[in-house]
């Protein structure tokens, strides 16, 4: 019910599930690549994914869990500073102290929100190609984490609106332009995913020959 951990930091662990349930499928995968010639020629492309979660996305997303709420917290303490004060001066430097923690705290979703696209998209290739029976765990990871990127966009654009004057409003510029275009994939990821629930769903009840 406080100001922080937040929304960020929500955004983040869902990322994190997400990559759980990615390396549990790719595990699944290498268990059987050795008796399934499908899995062991998609078995070297999975790994690399993996290699990827480990050493990049799932640290920064592990990261990102703290620093989101440290970072909002100071947003929030410097805003109460600011509004606590009487002499204008004073008030416009935290006034403007504030836009600038408030950057920090928008940048941070936006870089949740690119991590987790990535395992998104690759979360697709593991839904396909993987071990057909734990499309479960690739399906919810694929469901959380474009989740997770819808999430942290919705903090980016929020924050965004704060500014709308010089020197801040070039650099929101590019920071929008980012976001629009991963809110373009995002959506694509989510008709993907939906596409292949469907495509479960009519699996499920074909009569069988």
């Amino acid at each position: 019910g406080l100001h922080a951990p937040g929304s960020g930091t929500a955004a983040a662990l869902n990322g994190l599930i997400a990559c759980t349930l990615l390396r549990t499928g790719i595990s699944l995968c290498r268990d059987r690549a050795s008796k399934v010639d499908r899995l062991r020629i998609a078995l070297p492309a999975l790994n690399k994914f993996e290699g990827q979660i480990v050493s990049t996305i799932e640290p920064f997303l592990m990261a990102a869990v703290q620093a989101d709420a440290e970072q909002f917290d100071r947003v929030f303490q410097t805003r109460r500073k600011r509004d606590a004060e009487i002499d204008p001066a004073n008030r416009q430097f935290y006034a403007e102290k504030e836009l600038l923690e408030l950057f920090g705290a928008t940048e941070l979703p936006l870089e949740i929100a690119r991590h987790c696209i990535t395992l998104a998209e690759q979360g697709l290739d593991v839904f396909d190609r993987g071990f057909q029976a734990a499309r479960g765990d690739s399906g919810v990871a694929i469901a959380a984490a474009v989740s997770a990127a819808l999430g942290a966009l919705s903090i980016v654009y929020l924050n965004l609106q704060k500014f709308s004057s010089e020197p801040w409003k070039s650099k929101a510029q590019q920071i929008r332009e980012s976001a629009d275009s991963m809110f373009n994939r995002a959506s694509t990821l989510q008709q993907a995913l939906r596409n292949r629930v469907l495509k479960l769903q009519r699996e499920g009840t074909e009569s069988p020959q």
